[in-house]
């Protein structure tokens, strides 16, 4: 009798114990499935900000502000830019922890650069809620400065996601090697 005891209590424990690996195995793949799509965004948005040159633009209105000429980039984001990011993060089973403490900031900093370019777009200079006024060069070169050194960070750390990706989830087949 304690063997049959002992052999259904072994049998159980490994059926138990092979669902449970295929279920972390599921997930862990959902999860690179999630974060590799979440870096092709990232790396995707990156080349779309040196494609339209942004940084030159706010460098080129920070420096006609220290001439004395308050200038406003135009560049309104109308969507969302990183939607499957914050997708990762609402769903973050089987993600590593690096991959989402980096998704996390990139989404803060992608939120607040879309808030203050949409406000300088939708504001022109001078007007009631602008963030520029025209008899104050100053502030305006040392808002620009700082959004440039905002994009700066922004784009240093798109690149330490895309890495933490690549160490985290590597290529097939050496993926589960």
């Amino acid at each position: 009798m304690d063997n049959a005891l002992l052999g259904a209590l072994i049998g159980a424990s490994a059926a138990l114990g092979g669902a449970f690996g295929v279920e972390l195995f599921r997930e862990h793949r959902e999860g690179r499935r999630r974060a590799l799509a979440a870096r092709a965004e990232l790396s995707a948005l990156a080349r779309l900000i040196e494609f339209r040159q942004l940084k030159q633009g706010l460098v080129d209105c920070r420096n006609a502000a220290r001439d004395g000429k308050v200038l406003r980039l135009s560049m309104h984001l109308r969507y969302d830019p990183v939607p499957t990011t914050r997708l990762l993060l609402s769903n973050p089973g089987g993600v590593d922890s690096t991959v989402l403490q980096l998704a996390a900031d990139v989404v803060a900093n992608a939120d607040g650069l879309k808030a203050d370019l949409n406000r300088l777009s939708d504001h022109p200079v001078d007007s009631e809620d602008a963030m520029l006024q025209s008899d104050d060069p100053e502030q305006a070169a040392a808002l620009y400065e700082s959004m440039r050194r905002h994009l700066a960070h922004f784009l240093g750390r798109i690149a330490e996601l895309e890495r933490a990706v690549d160490r985290a989830y590597p290529p097939w087949p050496l993926a589960y090697a």
